[in-house]
């Protein structure tokens, strides 16, 4: 399943664009945003692995609210495609936006479902990209920049958390669940109401005295794994 973010003003447009996709062999799982705000709300709880961008937004224009998302680490790498009423802004898209590709209005819908058939053939999220990755927090008096392939996992406490390594424990201030999982590539998953754990480190899930308990490679702390979010952790997909 290729998660695709369609965000268009235009219902018209956004519906025709829907039904061409919808008539793909593709296997897309298409959301759909009339704006800036309606978008990055997507994009916090679901994780895109593709996003087609008009330009031609209210309020914030779809190159402003592309420079957003790029800010954010785990959607460093993601493919955009921009729809646009004209090309001024294609040259700044390919340099300041790395976009895959840029669509100029009435273009042909057909085309751009073969692009977009073309780029899920791939997988768009790799192991790769993902490890370029390197989150920023702020640490006591400084930010603390590391790799998200070395975080083990976060524990939460309200708008505070604490970030584990195998070496090192960092209490953050003001960091929600939710902003962690904004951060974070799509290898991380929530385990538990106050847990978002690295898959990749995970050995296995067992039952505890308590109720489901993760064991990670390596490392004698287990993790607490409620029975909501157990899926997320068996049912995951690399």
């Amino acid at each position: 399943m290729i998660n695709v973010l369609m965000v268009v003003a235009d219902n018209n447009e956004a519906n025709r664009i829907y039904q061409v996709m919808k008539g793909s062999n593709a296997n897309f799982n298409c959301f759909c945003a009339e704006d800036a705000s309606g978008a990055m709300e997507m994009l916090e709880d679901n994780k895109m692995e593709l996003i087609i961008l008009d330009t031609d937004l209210p309020g914030e224009s779809g190159l402003e609210l592309a420079q957003r998302i790029r800010r954010i680490p785990c959607y460093q790498f993601t493919w955009i495609i921009f729809l646009s009423g004209d090309d001024y802004y294609e040259i700044e898209a390919y340099r300041q936006i790395r976009c895959y590709d840029f669509f100029v209005k009435p273009y042909d819908e057909e085309l751009l479902l073969s692009t977009v058939e073309m780029l899920s053939r791939y997988k768009i999220t790799s192991v790769s990209e993902d490890d370029r990755v390197v989150v920023t927090f702020k640490y006591r008096d400084h930010y603390l920049r590391i790799p998200a392939r070395d975080i083990l996992y976060f524990e939460v406490c309200g708008n505070n958390s604490t970030l584990y390594t195998y070496n090192e424990e960092y209490p953050l201030k003001k960091m929600s669940l939710r902003k962690i999982k904004m951060m974070l590539p799509r290898y991380f998953v929530q385990c538990h109401k106050s847990f978002v754990v690295n898959r990749n480190y995970i050995e296995a899930i067992m039952k505890g005295p308590y109720g489901w308990e993760i064991k990670l490679k390596n490392y004698d702390r287990t993790l607490p794994s409620g029975d909501k979010y157990k899926g997320n952790v068996t049912e995951f997909k690399a």
